[in-house]
């Protein structure tokens, strides 16, 4: 999976988690967590396979 596509699938996770609610704060608030959350894994992804990288070498 690229790098762009898990940000992208968790920011529409947390697009459809948001319509759940009834207020549009938490609408957004499931947004923004959606984007931190893929963000979260796009950095702990690209740190593993770094690592990964440099044992090998």
């Amino acid at each position: 999976m690229k790098r762009g596509e898990i940000v992208g699938a968790t920011t529409l996770l947390g697009l459809g988690i948001g319509f759940f609610t009834k207020s549009s704060s938490h609408f957004v608030g499931s947004l923004l967590i959606g984007i931190g959350v893929g963000l979260l894994i796009d950095y702990i992804t690209f740190v593993v396979s770094e690592r990964k990288k440099k044992s090998s070498s």
